[in-house]
């Protein structure tokens, strides 16, 4: 479980970085290009400020925005696995009032984070966040009925499976 979380903490220091390093080019890009632009009899020095000048106003104009908005997904992620992890929260709804968010929102979020694998250990049916029970590890194979269809489904998690007809997360019950 530690380092899916330090997955999820990398990747956001990362973007962060990434971001603010992009903020910050812009207005010096802007400084640049005027002092480039400015001396146009100096050295040769001056064009390659210039030049720089320019790259760096492009970057800091167009990926600035773009990197500001792929880290408020991935803080978003943050956030609600601390509330699942670190505050006990297990319904979609509680954690959608805490952090003042849509519960819709939260259920996917959640969903994205348990698919990324930033959240392990648990699943969610409905509303519900649910852990999963540490069983030992063991290489039966499993036939599964599901309780919501009826439906068979064979498996060698011991923990659980999504039905193939239904879709549902069945607990796997050793016999």
């Amino acid at each position: 479980m530690k380092n899916a979380n330090s997955n999820l903490k990398k990747a956001l220091g990362g973007q962060l970085t990434l971001a603010i390093l992009l903020t910050i080019g812009l207005p010096l890009g802007i400084v640049f290009i005027i002092i480039g632009a400015t001396n146009k009899d100096a050295s040769a020095g001056y064009k390659v400020m210039l030049g720089i000048g320019i790259t760096l106003a492009v970057l800091g104009f167009y990926g600035s925005p773009m990197a500001w908005v792929k880290y408020g997904p991935q803080k978003k992620y943050a956030r609600i696995i601390d509330a699942i992890k670190r505050e006990g929260f297990r319904d979609v709804n509680e954690i959608a009032n805490h952090l003042s968010m849509q519960p819709k929102d939260v259920q996917d979020a959640v969903r994205v984070s348990i698919d990324k694998q930033y959240l392990t250990g648990y699943t969610i049916e409905d509303t519900k966040i649910i852990p999963l029970n540490n069983r030992p590890d063991d290489l039966g194979v499993y036939t599964i009925e599901c309780p919501y269809c009826g439906g068979i489904t064979e498996t060698s998690n011991n923990l659980q499976v999504k039905c193939q007809f239904c879709g549902r997360m069945i607990d796997v019950e050793k016999k």
